[in-house]
């Protein structure tokens, strides 16, 4: 029913009506759709942003010992140094061993035999000192020379790890086969391990090695 004087709503006009407002409700729901995904979008690029991806590197550091020049260099040395020891050892026993002879040839209780004597002993305790000194001399530098190495070891792999952009650099260690007397001993040998596989592709050793064999040839 309508009002005296106002004409009722023609049929066609109330059908496009309703027509006009299901098309504006469906692209208000396409356009929250829209800004819903894009919101999501960006969330995923900013936690992509915020967790960069790791990239990881291997040596294996007695690999890395074992083909160096430098030491190979220096155990030559440390080998002469001992041959000369030697060489310096047996001229020493053999003047000792002059001493004693002299020392048999007098007789007992004699000033003489006496001052020989303590000749000798003399020579023997500089003998045993000047051996032992020797002996902790080269132990030392030896100490020192795969202390220095190692810390050179260390400085080449942040050097090229920087180079490649590598964030983390991991100690390899062959799979050697497990020795064992008992299960203890076995499960410790295992607990030891703390890499279990590494590829190739990001294994370092050799590039280490050629780097520290390269300065060390222009070194010298």
């Amino acid at each position: 029913r309508t009002r005296a004087g106002h004409p009722s709503p023609r049929p066609d006009s109330i059908t496009l009506g309703t027509e006009t407002a299901m098309k504006a409700a469906h692209l208000a729901l396409l356009a929250a759709v829209v800004l819903v995904m894009s919101v999501g979008i960006s969330a995923a690029r900013g936690q992509s942003g915020a967790a960069p991806q790791t990239s990881i590197a291997v040596v294996d550091v007695e690999a890395v010992f074992g083909g160096l020049k430098s030491l190979t260099a220096f155990e030559a040395e440390q080998s002469a140094e001992g041959a000369a020891r030697n060489r310096e050892l047996e001229i020493r026993s053999a003047a000792a061993r002059a001493m004693q002879s002299d020392l048999e040839l007098l007789t007992p209780g004699t000033e003489a035999h006496a001052d020989k004597e303590n000749e000798l002993r003399l020579a023997a305790l500089e003998l045993r000192v000047w051996q032992q000194f020797e002996q902790e001399r080269l132990a030392r530098e030896s100490i020192v020379e795969l202390e220095r190495t190692y810390r050179d070891i260390a400085d080449t792999i942040n050097r090229i790890a920087t180079e490649r952009g590598i964030d983390a650099v991991l100690f390899d260690q062959p799979l050697d086969e497990l020795v064992a007397e008992n299960r203890q001993q076995l499960l410790a040998q295992i607990a030891d391990r703390k890499l279990l596989f590494a590829s190739e592709r990001i294994d370092l050793t050799d590039a280490v090695i050629r780097r520290m064999n390269n300065d060390f040839a222009a070194a010298r």
